[in-house]
């Protein structure tokens, strides 16, 4: 599993690591690509899932700030991933406003 993440660019993340939610994300994930029934529209469904559970992370009072900033930067990802999937124009614009928040 983790080669498979890695794989899809996630060398730093561990199966283990996952959240119960992510998990179940990845294991529907992994079972279309398995049955090739792996669509565009059921890969947005699943970053839109992942965005849920992040955007769910980040509502739970007392959250240690190096977790606060993790779950930031990877909803961050998935809201930039999101852009490209919808059109090129919106992921354009995406890209440019968060190169520009970068110091």
């Amino acid at each position: 599993m983790d080669e498979i993440l890695a794989s899809l660019g996630f060398p730093n993340l561990k199966y283990d690591e996952l959240k119960p939610w992510e998990k179940d994300t990845f294991n529907s994930m992994l079972s279309a690509m398995e049955d090739s029934t792996l669509t565009l529209e059921k890969f947005k469904g699943f970053v839109s899932s992942i965005r849920d559970g992040l955007e769910h992370e980040l509502t739970k009072p007392n959250l240690q700030k190096e977790e606060d900033i993790y779950l930031k930067a990877r909803l961050k990802n998935i809201m930039l991933l999101e852009s490209f999937l919808t059109t090129p124009a919106r992921a354009k614009q995406e890209l440019q406003r968060m190169l520009s928040n970068v110091k």
